[in-house]
């Protein structure tokens, strides 16, 4: 979720930024937008089984075996700093917003998307689900080029 509110955050922060210094040199664009996007990945992908991409704030010992208790977090001593929880880094298959970035972009706007990889979700029968995940932004980005 906090990934999620920080593809919304600076999305709109660089959105703001492009809106006003296109505004200040008198340039026109066919508008700028910001999509909160959802990438894809497969259940089965490996990285799953061997979770390995730290995440959040750093815990004491005693803090991470609580977690690991009350949550079933995979939790990791980080490189002397203290523990920190591990997701997986799966590799993304498809990005589910993409036909709206396609619209967006062939109409001459500026589309801001995918921000930090996007939000990591599962295909569930006709929606999907959100993943315990963090998606590599260049692995997303990558997808999004092709």
């Amino acid at each position: 979720m906090a990934g999620d509110m920080s593809e919304a955050y600076i999305g709109y922060d660089l959105q703001y930024a492009l809106q006003e210094e296109f505004a200040n040199r008198n340039l026109k664009v066919n508008g700028v937008a910001t999509l909160i996007t959802q990438t894809e990945v497969d259940e089965n992908e490996p990285a799953f089984k061997k979770p390995a991409k730290p995440i959040g704030q750093f815990m004491t010992k005693e803090q991470a075996e609580e977690k690991t208790k009350e949550l079933g977090w995979e939790i990791v001593e980080d490189s002397g700093r203290g523990y920190r929880r591990v997701v997986a880094s799966p590799i993304p298959v498809h990005i589910v917003e993409i036909d709206e970035i396609k619209a967006m972009f062939n109409a001459g706007s500026i589309v801001i998307c995918a921000g930090g990889g996007g939000i990591t979700v599962f295909k569930r029968g006709n929606g999907h689900e959100g993943a315990s995940a963090v998606i590599d932004k260049d692995n997303a980005a990558s997808l999004l080029a092709r």
